[in-house]
């Protein structure tokens, strides 16, 4: 009965993941109007680890990758990155395939923790990485 309930609940996630896609599709020009200017930016001058993200991420959603890596290059592999997780743990729970450990540990966290902070600074000390 607990499997059941698993697949039950991650079918929920899989549902709300897709819906929120389907929203960001339809109401993304209306998305960037949501968003207040980045804080960091406007005060301090200095570009955040998300600056350009729903830039980026409308620009995924055209289907312009390109685009989308001049915006926020670590978003877009970061977004990657999770939907990569996002189908290993559904072959996990619905197809027994266990691949999902393997990617999902800690040191891909620190991975992380560590790019986003030489993102941050690389994109902030030299102005190429400047696209908007």
């Amino acid at each position: 009965m607990k499997k059941i309930n698993n697949k039950i609940f991650v079918l929920f996630i899989d549902a709300i993941v897709i819906l929120i896609g389907i929203f960001i599709y339809f109401f993304r020009n209306e998305l960037l109007n949501i968003f207040s200017p980045c804080p960091y930016h406007k005060y301090l001058g200095i570009l955040c680890i998300s600056c350009g993200g729903t830039r980026a991420i409308q620009s995924l959603f055209f289907g312009d990758i390109i685009l989308a890596l001049k915006y926020n290059f670590f978003i877009v592999v970061l977004l990657a990155y999770l939907l990569f997780l996002f189908v290993l743990f559904n072959l996990k729970v619905f197809l027994k395939i266990d691949f999902f450990n393997k990617f999902f540990k800690l040191e891909f966290l620190y991975i992380i923790a560590i790019l986003a902070f030489v993102f941050l600074i690389i994109r902030n000390i030299f102005p190429i990485f400047h696209f908007f």
